[in-house]
């Protein structure tokens, strides 16, 4: 494997990408579980300039939602209201950018379009949690009507330019996605150093929905993210 000599450099800064790949209602629970995530980033004290949110925000003013402006987690507690959204930053509208660009987003190339980015370095250690549909060898992202995935090319490219740039200290990535095994596998075939990825489902099962919601008619939450 490779020589890794990023273990003794001190740690200054941890940033977090959170993004749900999914559109529409019965996917409610990708967002829903991504939401979880940021809201115990921000009591573990990670401020919203460190975490990029990216969901497509579609559900609050769903026409099948019965609560209007507010998401819910299957117990009742509120994830996100609209009218209080200063509690929540999103970065990025799923649909609004390609995939690809979280190359650019984790690795600090700032543009126009991007001016939310990691800008991280041999100090920095980043959480990636990604919630949404997979198949072998791609992870879907966005509604059906734009055909785009994240591949296991795409993360190929990522991990390369990350380990190259030194644009980090240590990784963590969680998916929770169908045969999501399929794209980590290029952490082990690189062997990224200080890089771990922990996915629901390996590269040949599917992921499992979980606490589906009687009252909102979907599932909220899936095994594998309940239990993080």
């Amino acid at each position: 494997g490779r020589i890794d000599e990023r273990k003794d450099h001190p740690l200054t800064a941890t940033y977090a990408l959170l993004v749900a790949t999914s559109n529409g209602w019965l996917n409610y629970r990708h967002q829903a579980d991504v939401l979880k995530i940021y809201q115990k980033l921000k009591k573990w004290g990670i401020k919203d300039d460190h975490i990029i949110l990216i969901i497509e925000n579609d559900l609050v003013r769903n026409k099948t939602n019965p609560y209007p402006g507010v998401l819910l987690e299957a117990n009742g507690d509120t994830l996100f209201k609209e009218k209080d959204s200063s509690k929540i930053e999103i970065d990025y509208i799923t649909s609004k950018i390609h995939p690809d660009n979280l190359i650019d987003i984790l690795t600090g190339k700032e543009s126009k379009k991007l001016p939310h980015v990691i800008k991280g370095d041999s100090t920095t250690n980043i959480f990636v949690f990604w919630s949404g549909h997979g198949k072998k060898g791609s992870l879907k992202w966005g509604p059906d009507s734009l055909d785009r995935t994240f591949t296991y090319a795409s993360m190929e490219t990522l991990l390369d330019s990350l380990s190259k740039q030194r644009k980090y200290r240590k990784i963590l990535w969680m998916t929770e996605a169908c045969y999501s095994g399929s794209i980590c596998k290029a952490f082990e075939d690189l062997e990224v150093p200080q890089a771990t990825c922990i996915t629901a489902a390996n590269e040949n099962e599917t992921s499992k929905a979980d606490l589906y919601s009687a009252d909102l008619k979907t599932y909220t939450s899936n095994s594998f993210t309940k239990t993080t």
